[in-house]
């Protein structure tokens, strides 16, 4: 049996089973695990369940045609990237050219088909949405700590708000706002190398703290965010990062102590709340936070003759509709 985990696969539909047999035949001799289908209805279909890496779509179909097909494709949220090639039996056919790219097909051949080009032709678009998938991965990533940066922590985070504000998330979600105390110290005193480094310690610590369900970012310079999609309570989020920072010091060798600052927001169901109002919510949870331990420092120095830039932490949330 064909196996389609180590093969591009490619969905082919069209009306005419003599056609199909061809262009199946063709794709599948070059390598190409080949799904099909016997018309557009069943075409998008099979590309929901299946997710393929290219449509191939006769035109002229009954019911619903190559181009309404590329139209379904293109209005549904995890297809819409995918490829779309044309077939139309028709030579010159310049209305269908037209209305093909205007519903968003990438491109377009007649029949009869030149194999070679056909398989040129699918090759090409797989390839091209590949490296776009990669630019764009690559767009949402931080180089450093390979987590989400920003732009790609909101970008995900905004798919989540969507299901919070029609409810379909129950328990709502928490948002957890991360600052590392004294990176700027470590930096000048130990090197911007060993900064680096605490960065990266810190994103392994968050990443050990939260579920797989849970989006973490590294959305500045020494910040840090985790939308928590679980059941979770803030005492809970903040006591699971609060043991992690406890491990990590314990058993380093660094000769000083990782401190951080954090703020927890929750969004409730049916919050309509924006990212940016969200963002700027336990971002001021997270700075009273820290204004806190800088006051229990200062009373510390005061008493002691000392100060310690990293001391221990406590944990201050807020609840938000």
């Amino acid at each position: 049996m064909e196996q389609q985990q180590t093969k591009l696969s490619v969905l082919v539909v069209n009306d005419e089973p003599a056609q199909l047999t061809v262009l199946r035949e063709v794709l599948r001799d070059a390598g190409f695990f080949v799904l099909t289908a016997a018309d557009g209805d069943e075409g998008f279909e099979v590309a929901k369940l299946q997710r393929p890496d290219l449509v191939i779509s006769d035109v002229t179909m009954p019911h619903v045609s190559g181009i309404e097909l590329c139209r379904l494709i293109r209005s549904d949220d995890e297809l819409e990237t995918t490829p779309v090639l044309l077939i139309s039996g028709l030579r010159k056919d310049d209305q269908s050219v037209l209305e093909g790219f205007g519903a968003g097909a990438d491109d377009y051949l007649e029949i009869p088909i030149n194999p070679l080009r056909l398989i040129a032709q699918s090759a090409r678009l797989i390839e091209r949405k590949k490296a776009e998938e990669a630019l764009r991965d690559l767009s949402l990533t931080d180089d450093l700590t390979t987590l989400r940066n920003r732009r790609g922590f909101i970008t995900l985070c905004g798919q989540y708000l969507e299901l919070v504000r029609s409810r379909r998330i129950a328990g709502g979600l928490m948002l957890v706002y991360a600052d590392i105390d004294g990176l700027k110290h470590i930096n000048d005193r130990f090197g911007h190398q060993e900064g680096s480094q605490t960065i990266v310690q810190t994103a392994e610590i968050l990443k050990k703290s939260c579920r797989s369900s849970d989006i973490v970012g590294r959305i500045g310079g020494d910040e840090f965010t985790v939308l928590a999609v679980g059941a979770d309570t803030a005492e809970e989020i903040t006591a699971r990062i609060e043991e992690q920072l406890k491990i990590h010091n314990a058993n380093g060798s660094r000769p000083y102590q990782l401190s951080l600052s954090l703020g927890v927001t929750r969004i409730e169901p049916g919050s309509r709340a924006s990212m940016d109002d969200l963002l700027a919510r336990a971002d001021q949870a997270m700075y009273e936070h820290k204004n806190v331990k800088k006051a229990h420092l200062t009373l510390g120095a005061a008493s002691t003759g000392g100060h310690d830039e990293f001391g221990s932490k406590s944990t201050r949330h807020r609840n938000h509709p």
